[in-house]
Protein backbone atom coordinates (compact mmCIF):
# COMPACT_ATOMS: atom_id res chain seq x y z
CA UNK A 1 0.00 0.00 0.00
CA UNK A 2 3.02 2.25 0.56
CA UNK A 3 3.69 2.35 -3.20
CA UNK A 4 0.07 3.30 -3.80
CA UNK A 5 0.36 6.18 -1.34
CA UNK A 6 3.55 7.38 -3.02
CA UNK A 7 1.80 7.35 -6.40
CA UNK A 8 -1.11 9.33 -4.96
CA UNK A 9 1.27 11.82 -3.35
CA UNK A 10 3.11 12.25 -6.67
CA UNK A 11 -0.18 12.76 -8.50
CA UNK A 12 -1.23 15.30 -5.84
CA UNK A 13 2.04 17.17 -6.31
CA UNK A 14 1.58 17.18 -10.09
CA UNK A 15 -2.02 18.39 -9.85
CA UNK A 16 -1.06 21.07 -7.33
CA UNK A 17 1.63 22.27 -9.72
CA UNK A 18 -0.83 22.39 -12.63
CA UNK A 19 -3.28 24.29 -10.42
CA UNK A 20 -0.55 26.80 -9.60
CA UNK A 21 0.30 27.24 -13.29
CA UNK A 22 -3.35 27.79 -14.18
CA UNK A 23 -3.71 30.36 -11.40
CA UNK A 24 -0.60 32.20 -12.58
CA UNK A 25 -1.89 32.17 -16.18
CA UNK A 26 -5.29 33.52 -15.15
CA UNK A 27 -3.60 36.24 -13.08
CA UNK A 28 -1.36 37.17 -16.00
CA UNK A 29 -4.31 37.38 -18.39
CA UNK A 30 -6.19 39.53 -15.87
CA UNK A 31 -3.24 41.92 -15.57
CA UNK A 32 -3.08 42.74 -19.29
CA UNK A 33 -5.51 44.68 -21.41
CA UNK A 34 -7.03 42.64 -24.24
CA UNK A 35 -8.47 44.69 -27.08
CA UNK A 36 -10.46 44.17 -30.22
CA UNK A 37 -10.84 40.83 -31.90
CA UNK A 38 -8.66 39.11 -29.27
CA UNK A 39 -11.11 39.72 -26.42
CA UNK A 40 -13.49 36.87 -27.38
CA UNK A 41 -10.87 34.14 -27.78
CA UNK A 42 -9.05 35.22 -24.61
CA UNK A 43 -12.33 35.10 -22.67
CA UNK A 44 -12.89 31.59 -24.00
CA UNK A 45 -9.41 30.58 -22.85
CA UNK A 46 -10.10 32.06 -19.40
CA UNK A 47 -13.34 30.08 -19.20
CA UNK A 48 -11.55 26.86 -20.15
CA UNK A 49 -8.80 27.47 -17.60
CA UNK A 50 -11.35 28.24 -14.89
CA UNK A 51 -13.13 24.97 -15.71
CA UNK A 52 -9.85 23.05 -15.59
CA UNK A 53 -9.02 24.66 -12.23
CA UNK A 54 -12.34 23.52 -10.76
CA UNK A 55 -11.86 20.00 -12.10
CA UNK A 56 -8.34 19.84 -10.68
CA UNK A 57 -9.56 21.07 -7.28
CA UNK A 58 -12.10 18.22 -7.26
CA UNK A 59 -9.40 15.68 -8.14
CA UNK A 60 -7.08 17.04 -5.43
CA UNK A 61 -9.84 16.77 -2.81
CA UNK A 62 -10.66 13.22 -3.86
CA UNK A 63 -7.02 12.13 -3.73
CA UNK A 64 -6.44 13.75 -0.34
CA UNK A 65 -9.44 11.83 1.02
CA UNK A 66 -7.84 8.54 -0.09
CA UNK A 67 -4.56 9.14 1.74
CA UNK A 68 -4.32 8.03 5.35
CA UNK A 69 -4.39 10.85 7.89
CA UNK A 70 -0.97 11.77 9.27
CA UNK A 71 -0.32 10.47 12.75
CA UNK A 72 0.13 13.32 15.20
CA UNK A 73 2.61 12.86 18.01
CA UNK A 74 1.35 13.62 21.48
CA UNK A 75 3.20 15.54 24.14
CA UNK A 76 2.65 12.61 26.52
CA UNK A 77 5.15 10.49 24.63
CA UNK A 78 8.51 10.57 26.38
CA UNK A 79 11.81 9.10 25.42
CA UNK A 80 12.91 6.39 27.85
CA UNK A 81 16.09 7.33 29.67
Amino acid sequence: MEDGNKQIEKQLADLTNVDRLISNTLNLISDIEIKGAYAGPVKEIQDWLTGFKGNIATQISALKAVLPAPVASTSDEKVAS
